[in-house]
């Protein structure tokens, strides 16, 4: 038997947010699913799993990720970090976005969004 997911994935143009929400069964969420993207110069690398999404970014800008987790992780307690340090973060409709840091010199940032109880 096969299980397929669908990723959702959303870049409209620069300056709007990247979103990523995908549709997948318990066992890929228990196991973690993940993926690399290049677009304008700019490199996201992430790994989700039931109660986080964790990952790299590298960008000459900033860039707001908006992630929505499995329905069973929203309503939970929810920490953002970047580079280890908390961030600050928005929910709305069951997606959690920050704003991942950019600069000159395009330096990866580690990010890390937890949802616990």
């Amino acid at each position: 038997m096969r299980t397929a997911f669908i990723i959702f994935l959303a870049f409209l143009q620069s300056g709007n947010p990247l979103f990523i929400g995908p549709t997948a069964p318990d066992d890929f969420w228990k196991a973690g699913f993940g993926q690399t993207l290049f677009w304008q110069g700019s490199t996201i690398s992430y790994k989700m799993y039931s109660d986080r999404i964790l990952g790299t970014w590298s960008g000459s800008h900033s860039q707001h990720l908006s992630v929505r987790l499995p329905a069973y992780a929203q309503n939970r307690i929810i920490k953002a970090t970047l580079n280890g340090k908390n961030s600050e973060f928005n929910v709305k409709q069951g997606w959690i976005t920050i704003l991942l840091p950019g600069g000159a010199d395009a330096q990866s940032c580690i990010f890390e969004i937890t949802c616990h109880q």
